[in-house]
């Protein structure tokens, strides 16, 4: 698949090369090296972005591999990391209440149908407070420790984990959803405008909407970040919110936490340890020595951290490197977002389900609602910069109707775009992120592209 994505780039009319959804990136790895004079890996994950930075500079790349010989092909390996990587790169309750989940998952198994009830109640309690109305539940033991018998390790994990909960739950609820101040608001209205003035678009339109939540959302993740980085004080642990501020050997220690997660969890996902990527720890340490090969490769890469949906749909929101910045005709971009289900009945389904459940994306860590998708859509139609861009057919036929179809554009506009449509490539293909119970994994994986 990566030599057929290779041979579709434009190297011609193009010297700039951007993959907005990095992830491991497979195609900036396998196209030429100086096949464009500028190449920018983003990601939305601080740790991946950090892995591909110390890698591309020969000054920190071998301090990182150094480390990265330093762990193992193991389940406990790789739990260290993925709690690692998330209580830096996440909101840090949701970090904390995904490791309770996990803990109660396990109990749940060594003490049997005792615990369902009980845990089902508790789960129920922890994720029973009303952040809105700035009031919560207060967590505690005493009502269930006496129904079932835990180990003392098993209470103290338990204890320590609603303690940390309850910590961020209450910070979060004392500053982050006290209602907007009225310089906030008028921040808030005064970037809107300039917004809407500097686009032409009137207030009643619904984009006007849009870019008004955007900004506003914007402002909360301003302030969210000040809230969590004080749970984390109050919880003795520490969180960071992205890399630059680390210092070498911290960026070091995301990056490896990174490449652990990514490595040993099925198709990159980092839900849950994979025992069958590897027979043996020494194979698994061959693909560290793989990477001198990397570093070579991505000697002068740049690398961005914005959210894949924040880049092309953030325009205006101070976004110094997002979309409306490489719209132009010598960029060239490989856009490869989480995929909604491809058109067939090999489920066993008929018709179209609820959206979310024909999105196989959901098992990434970031991806896409069928609604983003859309957004997405409309962004890039009439692009001015060079796309390829993959995903599947879906039994909407989403990207189809507007990369092809010409779907939401009127008169001229349609006109216009239908004399020189995307163009459409299929590829079958194997995959193994799959909804599939008959393990029939064989795809169409298709492939539209503007130039």
């Amino acid at each position: 698949m990566s030599d057929l994505l290779v041979s579709l780039l434009d190297y011609k009319t193009t010297d700039i090369y951007i993959e907005p959804f990095g992830g491991g990136g497979r195609l900036l790895l396998n196209k030429p090296k100086g096949s464009h004079a500028v190449e920018i890996y983003n990601d939305s994950s601080a740790g991946m972005v950090a892995l591909f930075e110390l890698l591309s500079s020969r000054d920190t790349a071998f301090s990182l591999i150094r480390k990265l010989y330093e762990t193992e092909f193991s389940e406990e390996c790789f739990e260290k990391a993925v709690r690692h990587r998330n209580q830096i790169e996440d909101n840090y309750l949701q970090e904390e209440l995904r490791q309770l989940k996990r803990l109660l998952s396990r109990l749940d198994i060594e003490h049997g149908s005792q615990m369902l009830t009980v845990f089902n109640r508790l789960l129920k309690r922890v994720y029973g407070y009303n952040v809105k109305s700035g009031s919560i539940d207060k967590i505690a033991l005493n009502d269930v420790m006496g129904e079932v018998s835990l180990s003392a390790d098993s209470k103290r994990q338990l204890k320590e984990l609603l303690r940390n909960i309850n910590t961020c739950v209450n910070t979060y609820v004392k500053h982050y959803r006290k209602p907007l101040s009225k310089d906030e608001l008028e921040e808030i209205t005064e970037q809107t405008s300039y917004i809407l003035t500097q686009k032409g678009i009137d207030i009643n339109d619904k984009k006007a909407s849009t870019i008004a939540r955007m900004t506003y959302l914007r402002l909360c993740n301003k302030k969210l970040k000040d809230v969590f980085m004080s749970s984390a004080e109050n919880t003795g642990h520490d969180a960071y919110f992205y890399p630059y501020g680390m210092t070498s050997d911290e960026k070091i220690e995301l990056a490896v936490s990174a490449y652990v997660v990514y490595m040993q969890s099925r198709d990159g996902a980092g839900l849950q340890w994979s025992e069958l990527l590897y027979k043996t720890n020494d194979a698994y340490l061959r693909t560290i020595d793989k990477l001198y090969d990397v570093v070579h490769r991505l000697d002068g890469v740049q690398t961005f951290q914005i959210d894949a949906y924040m880049f092309f749909m953030g325009d205006g929101l101070e976004l110094e490197n997002g979309f409306s910045r490489w719209n132009s005709e010598n960029v060239l971009m490989y856009c490869d977002p989480t995929y909604l289900q491809e058109d067939s009945n090999d489920s066993g389904n008929t018709g179209v389900r609820d959206i979310e459940e024909y999105n196989p994306g959901f098992r990434y860590k970031h991806y896409w609602t069928y609604e983003q998708h859309e957004e997405f859509l409309k962004c890039i139609q009439r692009a001015k910069c060079k796309i390829l861009l993959s995903n599947y057919d879906d039994r909407t036929h989403l990207y189809q109707r507007y990369l092809v179809e010409g779907y939401g554009l009127e008169g001229e506009e349609l006109e216009s775009f239908l004399l020189n449509p995307w163009r459409r490539l299929d590829y079958e293909t194997v995959t193994t992120v799959s909804q599939n119970t008959n393990k029939n994994n064989s795809r169409t994986e298709c492939l539209w592209y503007n130039y």
